[in-house]
């Protein structure tokens, strides 16, 4: 498909990259939209929309409005290089988990929910990025964090395919699911009391950008403020690192992980 023209004498790619580059800033478009800012006709149009569709590098909302999918928004979203991620977050997750004794995380959003590195107590090693350690996002307090805080249209992406196979954890609503996160933006913090008590904490890169959540799980809630204190200002130490990477001015501190409420759950 990739090499071959059609009627305007365009390649069927250079037509397609047209079309992506139009969603870039966020937008949501119509077909009609699409149609005229890419000069071409609404037939060709619509049948580049639906196999983009079909391959998720566009998503159609309830209007018939289209932006951009969740795979590209991730790789768009992902401006802090994973090797930096996991090189500095291993050095934190180890000195949290010495104070706390905790199970400590490190979460980064995929395709598929949360895959996370970890150290749990002990003089275990921790143990790297795996596809195999994947985490529902939509669910659990590392994956809150990161819907929270990542570009419009992924934690709507998740909801609906969460929805889409629902199961016992599956949210009721997305009016509820999306009240969620925003008590976890103004808190700067997402709880999951079920179970073992998680904490979960974001991490942004150089940019403001959400780049990971950091997270601990504690058997007992009787050192939970002691628990909040250190793992803030973990994930505002390891923010700090991952802004140093880049020549591009970091957000003030105080922006990015101020002192915030604690989430009921």
């Amino acid at each position: 498909m990739a090499g071959n023209a059609d009627e305007s004498g365009r390649s069927v790619a250079g037509k397609v990259a047209s079309i992506l580059l139009l969603f870039a800033d966020g937008r949501e478009l119509s077909l009609t939209d699409v149609a005229r800012a890419t000069r071409v006709p609404l037939s060709t149009a619509h049948r580049l929309m639906a196999e983009l569709t079909e391959r998720r590098l566009v998503a159609r909302a309830e209007d018939g409005r289209y932006r951009i999918g969740l795979p590209l928004q991730m790789i768009g979203s992902a401006e802090c290089e994973g090797d930096a991620v996991e090189d500095r977050g291993q050095c934190v997750i180890e000195d949290l988990a010495a104070v706390t004794g905790c199970r400590i995380r490190l979460g980064v959003l995929s395709e598929h929910g949360v895959v996370f590195m970890q150290k749990l107590p002990g003089r275990a090693p921790v143990d790297g990025f795996g596809a195999e350690a994947t985490l529902p996002a939509y669910c659990t307090a590392l994956g809150r964090v990161l819907l929270a805080f990542s570009p419009s249209g992924v934690a709507e992406s998740m909801m609906e395919r969460a929805l889409s196979s629902p199961g016992r954890r599956t949210p009721t609503s997305p009016e509820m699911f999306n009240q969620t996160l925003a008590i976890t933006r103004v808190n700067r913090m997402a709880i999951n009391p079920e179970g073992l008590c998680c904490i979960a904490m974001p991490v942004f890169g150089p940019r403001g950008q959400i780049v990971a959540s950091l997270g601990l799980t504690m058997r007992h809630t009787s050192e939970l403020e002691c628990s909040i204190t250190a793992l803030r200002v973990a994930s505002c130490s390891l923010s700090r690192e991952l802004a140093a990477t880049s020549r591009s001015t970091a957000p003030p501190l105080r922006d990015a992980c101020p002192v915030g409420a604690v989430e009921a759950g």
